[in-house]
């Protein structure tokens, strides 16, 4: 497990956290929640398939996104954040939980793994320190069950698609409301903004309070259906190759047919962009925006399913790979943190961090303890202009179907493709490519990534596995 260099192991203070906690109440270190007004809001925007270099302020450059670039220009733009998987449902369970892939209950997107109730949870955090919370858009982490629902694992509201194969579709004739099933009216089923508009209504019933929206979006995910008035503003602006789901991509999932998938990639991409604009302009216009604080981030890095072209938009920044790989095309993601008179305004950092700090950094903000061992460290040091603790390492873990592992320890990241192959070496300060093997220069490297991997891989309960 990671824990901050030169700290009090974190399982040790923890456990001195616990036992102690009857007789002394702790309250979390939190400047934003010390300061005698209600703790501050926070919204976590999660994107779907959202790559690094998706946005333009992280470099995109055949067509823009001005909000989220105002985002970035008032708040901290992180360039070395990592998601929690290079796929969607062991990634949220990782923001979820506050922990990496080695150690959260689901690891894949299929058939691996499900939430129980009682499993560590932000939201269950958040509400315990008095906050509303809700998640609105896809859900679809794990396994189905009564345990995994969002109502049983802390969120007051649940709003959007359960299972990420209802979230594949933009165009939909239901979305679920808590355990209800809500129809769509015929003119009303781009499903994306039903989400947008039920998260400004959850800001808007609960403004007088402390809350925490987890805003999900199906955007940009496949499939690349728009609504035409977005999609016009970019047809004829790209070579097209039409796109038919003659097969199956990877996980069984069939997409839609599309004649302009760069047009509409790129108009997912600026609909998820306007709206980010709407959400920040809204918390201006009710007078929360000086109470709130507001990150955004995507789930992992662009595919290539259902005509995604991720190479033509450079969606993968200066990095190689895609999702579901482990390079740095596949888990590395854009961050921003915006949040007036909360967080330092137009900075950029290179504070080394990843989905699964969210937890910790929530607790800050509300001034809340955590009750579980967790592998993720605060980033308001980041946001503030402090000098935070680092991690010993970050650790991912997929399996194709074998498990594959990454670990990255400072400049280094080392990636194994099974157990029987070799540890490939990269140097990611000289090299973020991953293009140049140094494995065989550094065997003293390798051998501690290998002792790392292996302490951090845990064993998912078999009865979650077979069902």
């Amino acid at each position: 497990m990671s824990k901050a260099r030169g700290d009090w192991p974190r399982r040790d203070f923890l456990r001195s956290l616990l036992l102690g906690a009857a007789a002394v109440p702790f309250y979390g270190c939190s400047c934003l929640a010390s300061s005698g007004r209600r703790p501050p809001n926070i919204i976590f925007v999660l994107a779907d398939d959202l790559g690094y270099g998706d946005l333009s302020c992280f470099g995109q450059k055949r067509f823009q996104t001005p909000h989220m670039d105002r985002m970035a220009g008032e708040g901290v733009r992180f360039t070395q954040c990592y998601a929690g998987s290079p796929v969607c449902a062991p990634s949220r369970n990782s923001l979820l939980a506050g922990r990496h892939t080695g150690r959260t209950p689901v690891r894949m997107n299929r058939g691996e793994g499900r939430l129980h109730e009682g499993d560590p949870s932000v939201a269950a955090l958040l509400g315990t320190a008095g906050y509303k919370t809700a998640v609105i858009g896809k859900w679809g982490i794990g396994k189905p069950h009564p345990e995994a629902h969002p109502n049983r694992q802390g969120f007051d509201l649940f709003y959007g698609c359960s299972t990420m194969e209802e979230a594949h579709h933009q165009y939909t004739e239901y979305l679920w409301e808590n355990d209800r099933k809500v129809r769509l009216k015929e003119g009303e089923r781009f499903a994306h903004d039903r989400i947008v508009e039920k998260a400004l209504a959850f800001i808007e019933e609960n403004r007088r309070e402390p809350f925490f929206l987890w805003l999900t979006p199906t955007l940009p995910h496949p499939d690349l259906v728009a609504p035409e008035e977005e999609l016009r503003r970019f047809r004829g602006r790209f070579p097209e190759t039409p796109f038919q789901p003659e097969e199956e991509d990877k996980e069984g999932e069939t997409y839609a047919a599309q004649e302009t998938p760069r047009a509409a990639y790129a108009a997912l991409v600026t609909i998820l962009d306007r709206d980010v604009g709407r959400l920040l302009t809204f918390l201006e216009n009710l007078g929360l925006a000086e109470e709130t604080v507001v990150f955004l981030s995507s789930d992992n890095g662009a595919g290539r399913a259902g005509g995604l072209d991720p190479e033509f938009f450079g969606s993968h920044g200066p990095f190689q790979g895609r999702k579901r790989t482990l390079y740095e095309g596949g888990i590395r993601v854009p961050l921003i943190a915006w949040g007036p008179g909360q967080v330092g305004a137009g900075r950029e950092t290179g504070h080394v961090c990843a989905l699964w700090d969210f937890l910790p950094t929530a607790a800050e903000i509300a001034g809340a303890p955590v009750p579980w061992e967790t592998d993720g460290l605060s980033v308001m040091p980041a946001l503030t202009g402090r000098t935070g603790a680092v991690h010993d390492y970050l650790y991912w873990e997929i399996y194709h179907p074998l498990l594959e592992q990454a670990i990255r320890v400072g400049r280094w990241k080392g990636m194994r493709g099974h157990r029987e192959r070799p540890i490939q070496l990269f140097d990611l300060a000289s090299d973020p490519g991953e293009k140049v093997d140094l494995a065989a220069e550094h065997p003293d490297v390798v051998d501690r990534m290998a002792t790392l991997m292996d302490e951090a891989h845990t064993e998912i309960p078999l009865s979650d596995v077979l069902g």
